[in-house]
């Protein structure tokens, strides 16, 4: 002990001896300045004792025999007059006169760390401020880009359209043709039929396409009403399971009982929960589960979840997922349009979309839309050139 007290005494640093029990065997002036505790006090007192109530049942203190190198920990003290302060401590094992013991160097790190809070708060709020910026940017990206193409893509959808129409029409000539009594001994007639039917299927596919460019380069013409979103989603579930009955998918709603009326367009949101149904039924390869999840985020907003169990989206193919023309899907199975312009319909309603996923593990689009009386597109322009 006189060893101890020779040498520590007048340090100002807060120095503590323990045994491996954490019994104290010696503390000098600077352990009593801040814990409040006199010397004779501290001579009766364990480690643990000097912590916050919280803290004494950690694992540390019932194994305090283990620790062979020196070893920093945070701990709340607790001061005699009971208010806490954050302590550092630093452990370091010695020997001396054939005892094992802990020689303990304390330090107040509370204003350091409330000064490291704040810091970490301000960087914190930064941070997102940061990502407002540039999630800002990229929609303003975006939109200039589907601006342009869709300018573009009216100009060639005007184009398509005309030819397109002589074909159907011909084919359709063609097929009224074939279905004439004289022409039933016409050798191969099934295989011309056959022919005809594939033509006019796919001819109404690039119809259906062009319609969907014409839609993205041009206004949204919205109708504005009060809308029924759980019996809207209700009925957009009901269609997709009667229409994949004969596959092994299982599609269920769990809608929020008070998920309240919106102002939106139901026609243009009932478009869009069958395309990111769609989307899930493709992703799901004839087998899986689909989850519908509607209610109130926490923000207030109405959020809609749609989940599935298929393949996932590749980390490199999320950035682009909802960018016009880009599809993962085999050819033919998929123009690359249907997320681009829900996406589009979304922000025009003074919504949002976001998806997560992970490759193998399936993937989630988030839907949120503006709730209460007064959404976000109540006061928007009617558009009637769509």
């Amino acid at each position: 002990m006189f060893l101890f007290n020779t040498l520590f005494e007048n340090v100002p640093l807060p120095l503590l001896v323990t045994d491996e029990k954490g019994a104290i065997i010696f503390a000098n002036r600077g352990v009593s300045r801040v814990s409040g505790y006199t010397l004779e006090d501290l001579s009766s007192l364990a480690l643990s004792d000097l912590c916050a109530p919280y803290e004494r049942g950690r694992f540390l203190f019932a194994h305090l025999s283990q620790i062979k190198e020196t070893t920093e920990i945070d701990i709340d003290f607790q001061r005699k007059n009971g208010k806490f302060f954050m302590a550092h401590l630093s452990f370091s094992p010695f020997h001396y006169s054939g005892r094992s013991l802990l020689f303990l160097v304390l330090r107040d790190v509370t204003r350091r760390r409330v000064q490291e809070g704040k810091k970490r708060e301000d960087e914190e709020r930064y941070r997102k401020l940061l990502e407002e910026k540039n999630r800002l940017e990229e929609q303003l990206q975006r939109s200039r880009k589907l601006a342009a193409l869709g300018e573009l893509s009216a100009g060639v959808a005007h184009e398509i359209n005309n030819p397109l129409a002589v074909i159907t029409e011909e084919a359709g000539w063609l097929q009224d043709l074939l279905n004439r009594p004289e022409w039933k001994s016409l050798p191969a007639l099934a295989d011309f039929q056959d022919s005809l039917r594939e033509i006019l299927q796919q001819t109404k596919r690039c119809r259906e396409i062009t319609y969907n460019l014409l839609r993205l380069g041009r206004p949204l013409d919205m109708q504005v009403q009060e809308v029924n979103l759980r019996g809207l989603i209700e009925e957009v579930v009901e269609q997709k399971v009667r229409e994949t009955q004969e596959q092994s998918i299982k599609i269920q709603a769990e809608i929020d009982p008070n998920l309240p009326a919106i102002l939106s367009d139901a026609i243009l949101l009932r478009q869009v929960f069958l395309n990111f149904l769609n989307n899930a039924v493709d992703a799901l390869a004839e087998e899986g589960r689909i989850t519908v999840k509607a209610g109130l985020s926490p923000a207030g907003r109405v959020e809609v979840a749609i989940s599935d169990t298929g393949s996932g989206i590749a980390p490199e193919n999320l950035p682009r997922i909802f960018d016009p023309f880009f599809t993962t899907k085999s050819p033919g199975k998929g123009t690359g349009l249907g997320l681009s312009l829900s996406h589009t319909i979304l922000e025009r309603l003074g919504g949002s979309v976001s998806v997560r996923s992970r490759l193998g593990q399936g993937a989630t689009f988030t839907i949120q839309l503006p709730a209460g009386e007064k959404g976000a597109i109540a006061d928007a322009p009617q558009n009637s050139d769509c």
